[in-house]
């Protein structure tokens, strides 16, 4: 469904003579099969965060066994990592790599003498921690994870800039307009989802609320994402529902 969907897409698209130059998706098989042959022109981007959500999952699983815990104590700064990797490199993909693997020198207290492009790392003096031992059963684990042909071959793909989180606040407004557990009829259903499209472009860039006295107001939130850990989130102005307009149309 996914890759007949992309497909559709682009036949409207460039059917309009609309030039893409990039497109960001999850790692998606089908996707990715079909954007390497069919669309070999376009440059095919990875979302961070789904990629950053299935590294996060393996080394939790792996942290479960009891000879494995000390990794558990590692997955928010191995999580971040991944996300660092993509927006300091700028889009190139051997500089990706190269720093996403030397997160298992970083892990073990060595931060010089990675080698190739990425020989040491880039951050100030840290303060002590318990730092994995090298070659001990977490550290060969976390290697398995780190150096796996398929994720070494996705990573260097991630998205330096645009990522699909818009594209999921856009789902969340469309199960608003046109729940799941509800049937409708084809033309109601279109009427829906331009009604959630309308409503979407004009909330997705509301300004930052600010107080009496002009100061920016921020909120804590607790995103089941991250396990309920407390989040700093900009607090946006309020919801526009617009006007219904009756009559002929201009």
């Amino acid at each position: 469904m996914e890759v007949e969907g992309l497909d559709r897409a682009f036949t409207v698209l460039q059917g309009k003579s609309l030039t893409i130059q990039t497109l960001t998706t999850d790692r998606h098989i089908g996707v990715k099969s079909y954007m390497k042959k069919q669309q070999p022109g376009i440059t095919h981007w990875f979302d961070v965060w789904h990629l950053a959500k299935g590294v996060k999952k393996k080394i939790r699983a792996k942290g479960q066994r009891k000879d494995c815990q000390p990794l558990n104590e590692w997955v928010k700064s191995i999580n971040n990592h991944v996300y660092w990797c993509a927006a300091s490199s700028h889009g190139d993909e051997a500089q990706v790599r190269a720093k996403w693997e030397s997160i298992t020198r970083h892990v073990v207290n060595k931060h010089d003498g990675h080698g190739g492009i990425y020989p040491e790392c880039e951050h100030d003096e840290l303060d002590e921690r318990n730092w994995l031992k090298e070659g001990s059963k977490p550290h060969k684990e976390l290697e398995l994870i780190v150096k796996s042909r398929y994720l070494l071959n996705d990573i260097g793909k991630l998205s330096p800039a645009e990522q699909t989180s818009s594209l999921e606040a856009y789902h969340k407004v469309v199960i608003f307009f046109a729940p799941k557990s509800v049937h409708f009829p084809f033309a109601t259903m279109e009427a829906r989802l331009l009604l959630a499209a309308l409503h979407f472009n004009e909330n997705a860039q509301r300004a930052q609320a600010v107080t009496k006295q002009g100061e920016l107001q921020w909120g804590v939130s607790h995103p089941k994402a991250r396990q309920g850990a407390p989040v700093l989130k900009a607090v946006k102005g309020p919801i526009k529902f617009g006007k219904l307009l009756w009559g002929p149309f201009l």
